[in-house]
């Protein structure tokens, strides 16, 4: 039997969300993040777009329904990571991931 991953509407309007914000919040800020001097400075290059990823609900995504989240799946808590790629670096794909936030 094969395995169907065709993504569900609701899916496809996160992924398309997803990308909107990192081309036009993460993007702008990613050279400035990857040439800090250290954790400390790359921290505050990109407090200010983690707080707007915050008010946009992504930070939630991987957090249960009933305690304030989302209640995203594995899959679908990974597809704002995934529809970043080319437009983000590595060091700025990980405030996708949930838990890590771009913290130092």
């Amino acid at each position: 039997m094969a395995i169907d991953f065709t993504l569900s509407d609701s899916q496809q309007e996160l992924q398309t969300n997803a990308r909107a914000f990192a081309e036009g919040v993460l993007q702008p800020i990613v050279e400035g993040i990857d040439r800090a001097a250290d954790g400390w400075e790359s921290f505050l290059a990109g407090r200010e777009a983690y707080r707007e990823m915050a008010r946009a609900g992504f930070t939630k995504s991987f957090i249960p329904a009933e305690y304030g989240g989302a209640g995203f799946s594995m899959l679908t808590s990974r597809l704002p990571r995934r529809s970043s790629r080319g437009s983000m670096s590595t060091s700025r794909r990980r405030c996708w991931d949930p838990g890590l936030g771009c913290s130092p």
